[in-house]
């Protein structure tokens, strides 16, 4: 229970204080993700969905373009979860040197929301 208020906590102070888009891309670890796949029809996902989706991948493979990081995630909205995830994403990505907390959080992010989202919202539509 005290775990979870501190993430809260955490999540709601990363939102309210930073606004990670104005951020120059910064150099950062890439967060291996297995079963993240790399060619979705990105027509079947929503802009939050494309979003989550467009930022998972260059930080899984450590890299992440200009063009992407000027991209607007658009304001952050509690039903709109998977914005507060991009958000989270788009911070790491230019957190030159990420707490301890962020990088769980950027984790966690990766290998459970992104990988859980993305591959359900592919089978539902097949190709």
């Amino acid at each position: 229970m005290v775990q979870q208020l501190v993430l809260k906590n955490f999540v709601d102070h990363l939102v309210k204080q930073s606004n990670p888009s104005k951020l120059p891309v910064a150099p950062f670890s890439s967060i291996s993700v297995e079963n993240m796949p790399h060619n979705i029809d990105r027509m079947v996902l929503s802009n939050d969905q494309q979003y989550l989706y467009d930022i998972c991948l260059p930080i899984s493979r450590g890299e992440c373009y200009s063009d992407l990081a000027l991209r607007k995630p658009g304001p952050v909205v509690h039903s709109r979860w998977l914005k507060i995830a991009g958000r989270i994403l788009r911070l790491y990505a230019v957190t030159e040197k990420p707490s301890h907390n962020l990088i769980i959080l950027a984790t966690y992010v990766m290998k459970v929301y992104a990988t859980g989202m993305v591959p359900c919202q592919y089978k539902e539509s097949p190709p």
